[in-house]
């Protein structure tokens, strides 16, 4: 493999015609697995050369990779491995344009975008390499830089760097802290709802006993009314002794006073 890259490299030097290039960057991206980021290393030749390597080149050369047939999910792995070294590096060139830095990134996005379970720890390592090295750019073309950037793809360890990065955009760290909110609020989630699940049915057993309670009033004021002597009397008691043995009550010496143990009502409403 970096028989092909010297080959090129040399046409690039030699200032070989485009489609001689072309030929070399197509047979490259075919095999660009097999590539390392030394071979992705291609200086820049002539007089209004601006950054050290030849971006636009391996722009070319990861295009006519995903062009080519569809690779394996370790071939893609390897690819987006070795392309977030890359622009690790170029983005710490403080020549480099930003618009060929968004370029580069976003080629790089795409290809993590076939991988779902990578995180997006590279392309942020990238970011903040080139916020470091161009100190002097606006608010608004960091937000152009970010813009890219899915924090919701951010392992633990890079959420935490970047939320006291002093270099990213108020909203980009917003969104991050954001996005760690709810990851806490999932984590306990499971938990939190098993708990609701509890208290709705400790609540639901509370106003069963309390409907039962003002039951028990409303009858008592009823047998108070009509059953005072005699017969009807003793089927008054009879049914709110009933009652008090479903409440676990006891009835004191007066005759006109109970005497309520409430065991019995807290542990039905734990079983339930």
């Amino acid at each position: 493999m970096s028989n092909a890259f010297q080959l090129l490299r040399s046409a690039v030097f030699l200032q070989a015609s485009q489609e001689c290039r072309d030929g070399f960057e197509s047979r490259i991206g075919k095999q660009l697995a097999e590539a390392s980021v030394e071979d992705l290393r291609i200086p820049m030749h002539g007089y209004a050369k601006e950054t050290r390597y030849d971006t636009k080149c391996v722009i070319r050369i990861l295009s006519h990779y995903f062009s080519s047939s569809l690779s394996s999910l370790s071939e893609l792995e390897a690819v987006s491995e070795i392309l977030e070294d890359f622009v690790a590096e170029v983005a710490a060139d403080e020549n480099f344009r930003k618009e060929e830095f968004v370029a580069l990134l976003e080629v790089l996005v795409a290809a993590l975008k076939l991988i779902e379970h990578r995180p997006h720890d590279g392309v942020y390592k990238a970011v903040d390499v080139y916020l470091n090295a161009h100190g002097f750019l606006t608010q608004t073309e960091r937000d152009d830089i970010c813009r890219g950037l899915d924090v919701r793809r951010l392992s633990v360890e890079a959420s935490k760097h970047a939320v006291r990065s002093e270099r990213l955009p108020v909203r980009m760290v917003t969104q991050v802290l954001f996005v760690a909110q709810l990851r806490v609020r999932e984590a306990i989630g499971g938990s939190r709802e098993e708990e609701e699940e509890e208290e709705e049915k400790e609540i639901s057993v509370a106003e069963r006993v309390t409907e039962l309670e003002r039951e028990c009033v409303r009858m008592r004021r009823e047998i108070d009314k009509c059953g005072c002597k005699g017969r009807g009397k003793k089927r008054g008691w009879k049914l709110w002794k009933e009652i008090y043995d479903v409440f676990g009550c006891k009835k004191s010496n007066n005759v006109n006073s109970v005497q309520c143990n409430c065991q019995q009502v807290s542990k039905k409403a734990k079983r339930a």
